[in-house]
């Protein structure tokens, strides 16, 4: 009998990095009055994908039950399980206080931005 050493797993995962901050109600509520989306409409964030790019960030699926279950930011990468590879990258610190900036034009100017990077199902 063989035996398997190592991580196995049979389900799919990405990681991902992201300069970013928890997308919380009052951040959500920010996001939609910029889009001109109604206070009760969901699913938002899949329907304006582009518009939110255009504003320079992303809304990225992170599954951190902790903080809610999206981040909003600048993603420095999101790599899936299916053989891809996380491209090598290096930033400064300046360019990612620059990122951090540039997110908080979008969210707020209030909120707490950080380098958040995990593992999440896909």
């Amino acid at each position: 009998m063989k035996t398997r050493n190592g991580f196995v797993s049979n389900s799919s995962s990405s990681s991902f990095v992201i300069v970013g901050t928890p997308l919380t109600k009052k951040i959500e509520t920010r996001l939609k009055e910029k889009l001109g989306v109604k206070p009760d409409e969901d699913e938002w964030q899949y329907e304006r994908e582009e518009e939110i790019e255009k504003l320079g960030v992303s809304i990225l699926y992170t599954s951190d039950d902790s903080d809610g279950s999206y981040t909003v930011g600048k993603v420095l990468a999101d790599v899936g399980n299916d053989g891809d590879f996380l491209e090598r990258k290096s930033y400064s610190i300046d360019q990612l206080n620059f990122m951090a900036d540039q997110v908080r034009k979008v969210v707020g100017e209030d909120v707490d931005v950080k380098l958040m990077l995990g593992t999440r199902p896909s």
